[in-house]
């Protein structure tokens, strides 16, 4: 099976069509929070949705939901998920 590395912006509500595989990591770029995923470039593709939630803030929990890291942007500490929409 063929591997390769994608990246994808990570925007709060932003729904994302991508190749099936996994999150390796999340991290900003510059300004810009952004997720790698290592994907079988031929797989089928699913829809996911991004959920990106401060440290405190209360949220409704899914079990739909993956988490897929915490970063820093200053003060501020995110925790990224994403849950498969099809």
């Amino acid at each position: 099976m063929k591997k390769v590395i994608l990246k994808y912006e990570v925007i709060n509500g932003t729904m994302l069509e991508i190749p099936r595989g996994k999150c390796i990591h999340v991290e900003y770029q510059g300004k810009d929070l952004q997720s790698w995923w290592e994907v079988d470039p031929d797989g089928r593709p699913r829809m996911i949705k991004f959920h990106v939630y401060g440290t405190g803030e209360i949220y409704e929990h899914r079990t739909y939901k993956y988490y897929i890291g915490t970063v820093q942007q200053g003060p501020f500490v995110w925790h990224v998920f994403y849950e498969l929409v099809t």
